[in-house]
């Protein structure tokens, strides 16, 4: 094991390469520091034998799918599954592992279950998004069964694991509503990345009364369950209250409600002042938000997102901007404890309210430093990785 007390074998669902700076910070960065290693078995879509990458710390060893998926039908995932399965055995055999933690898998969890007894390891089940409350939440009645079996199903799993990393402390309370008694959980929650050179990234932040416009951010996916439209119709109002207009808006992302969205800002009259950017790499993304004056975190109020812990707020105060965001318990918490922002209840005239707060020229916005200082100190990524640490921790006393 070399320089490495404790090492880790981690399945993600999604492909290669995998971008959730949840896992790549956390594992990649700071707990090798603390002697703790991670792989990563992951899916590709493309090439034929399994592959180890070395990337940023992570050993990423990459299963490829050798029967393409195509539409609703399942049985070619489940397929590779069998492969990413097979790939998953033969590591922990051959390997030196402590731990063996899964990523929202449910299937590959019961399988945990399994090797967890068979290698004498430590099972960890990291639940980054609720799928029983999506499922539960769907219009559709099928959808809806599904959930049920799929919440039963969770509940069984998580009570026989070793420990939970939830994505909030808020779906720690939702998980012991359904019936997890599982007292082992600490939540993982999103954070910030540490600049490298603060001084010269502040040094032309706008924010001040120099201002010779606003520009309003939102970066994420633009899917129709996001109900963007309300930024939009919220943005006219603002735009229709000023003689000259100095306001911009950039929308950073790609989604299904993407063509339906910029329609949108040709039928209101609003497309001059609306930039759509679409996919851009994550670099460009945080130059963005650091050249805008509001990020907007509007998320709608559903069982789903109340426990989730929104990316884009961390990146937003992590790049100094401050935020309007939804009444959301992680949102409202964070917002008031670094005082960087305005929280609404997704009301057009309360979002035309903050917008125009903060598009008045003449108000000083929060320091993007003092607000970067704060989200450091308090939720960047090595916080995150010093509040799992103890999980992997010889001295740890796991609770029955």
């Amino acid at each position: 094991m070399g320089k490495f007390k404790e090492q880790i074998l981690m399945y993600v669902t999604g492909y290669f390469p995998f971008f959730r700076t949840d896992v790549t910070k956390p594992y990649g960065e700071y707990l090798p520091k603390l002697g703790i290693k991670t792989s990563i078995v992951i899916a590709s879509e493309t090439g034929k034998e399994i592959t180890k990458v070395s990337k940023r710390g992570i050993d990423y060893y990459i299963s490829p799918e050798k029967f393409p998926r195509k539409g609703i039908n399942k049985i070619p995932g489940q397929i590779n599954f069998l492969f990413h399965l097979s790939l998953v055995s033969h590591l922990l055999k051959t390997g030196r592992f402590s731990f063996f933690q899964i990523r929202n898998s449910l299937l590959m969890g019961f399988f945990g279950l399994y090797f967890r007894k068979r290698f004498q390891i430590k099972l960890i089940f990291q639940y980054s998004f609720p799928f029983h409350l999506y499922w539960r939440e769907d219009e559709k009645l099928l959808m809806r069964i599904i959930g049920i079996g799929y919440t039963k199903l969770l509940v069984i799993l998580l009570n026989r694991v070793d420990y939970i990393l939830p994505i909030s402390q808020w779906m720690i309370a939702d998980l012991e509503k359904i019936g997890v008694i599982n007292k082992n959980q600490i939540p993982l929650r999103m954070g910030i990345e540490e600049i490298t050179d603060k001084n010269e990234f502040f040094k032309e932040k706008k924010g001040g009364k120099n201002r010779k416009k606003t520009i309003f951010i939102y970066v994420g996916s633009l899917n129709k369950i996001r109900e963007l439209e309300i930024i939009f119709h919220a943005f006219k109002g603002v735009l229709d209250q000023q003689e000259k207009p100095s306001l911009k808006l950039f929308m950073v992302g790609e989604g299904t409600d993407r063509k339906d969205l910029e329609e949108l800002s040709y039928q209101i009259g609003i497309s001059q002042h609306v930039k759509f950017f679409g996919f851009i790499p994550r670099k460009e993304v945080l130059k963005l938000i650091y050249s805008a004056d509001v990020g907007l975190c509007i998320i709608p109020v559903n069982a789903v997102f109340s426990v989730s812990s929104p990316t884009k707020l961390y990146e937003y105060l992590g790049c100094g901007v401050p935020v309007i965001g939804t009444k959301l318990p992680e949102i409202e918490s964070v917002i008031k404890e670094c005082k960087g922002g305005i929280t609404i209840t997704n009301s057009i005239p309360e979002l035309i309210d903050a917008m125009n707060h903060f598009s008045n020229l003449a108000i000083q916005n929060p320091s993007g430093e003092a607000l970067y200082d704060y989200i450091l100190r308090n939720h960047s990524y090595k916080i995150r990785s010093q509040e799992i640490f103890p999980i992997y921790s010889k001295q740890h006393i796991y609770q029955k």
